[in-house]
């Protein structure tokens, strides 16, 4: 294995760790400061912080299947895992290990609430809009999906997807040869 790979890896997953940890001190906060009492407006008439629990997934979506969503959650971390450890350690696949890094992030902060709470510690509500609350987790599960739909779309090529998604080993291609091989490629 190479060194460039566990490096990599390594620190994909402190990146988790310290969104994940800000994400656990922003509902720790909300718990304590606005569980109970009235919002805080931040800017009247469009955003303010106003607790609220979250038994669905984003912005209330799906209510009551914490256990269907508890399943989704691992099984897609898992697949996250899988997927930063077998990024390449190239420059040109960074953005992929951030978009990953923050999805997974995001995954495990909510899958966390629910398993010790049974529900997810939303605060975040765009007044404005009338936008549904949500947390830091969700932004990063939200920005993550957005960018990397735009990478696969705009930035990668089909090949290099390919082989990144395929869990099989790539079979190894064979030198020509003969003359008449080299000829024919």
């Amino acid at each position: 294995m190479k060194k460039e790979k566990i490096t990599k890896f390594v620190i994909a997953m402190l990146g988790m760790g310290a969104l994940f940890f800000l994400d656990r001190l922003s509902k720790a906060w909300a718990e304590v400061h606005l569980r109970g009492n009235g919002p805080i407006v931040l800017i009247k008439g469009a955003l303010e912080f106003n607790y609220t629990q979250n038994t669905g997934i984003a912005f209330g979506l799906f209510q009551g299947l914490g256990v269907v969503f508890i399943i989704l959650t691992v099984i897609l971390a898992v697949i996250l895992v899988l997927l930063l450890w077998r990024l390449p350690a190239k420059r040109h696949f960074l953005p992929l290990n951030i978009i990953f890094t923050m999805i997974l992030a995001g995954a495990l902060g909510n899958l966390w609430d629910r398993l010790f709470h049974s529900y997810v510690t939303d605060f975040i509500y765009i007044r404005l809009i009338n936008f549904p609350i949500f947390n830091v987790a969700d932004i990063y599960v939200s920005l993550g999906i957005i960018v990397l739909l735009f990478y696969l779309l705009f930035f990668y090529k089909d090949e290099e997807l390919k082989a990144l998604f395929s869990f099989r080993k790539a079979k190894e291609e064979k030198e020509p040869e003969t003359t008449e091989e080299i000829r024919e490629e």
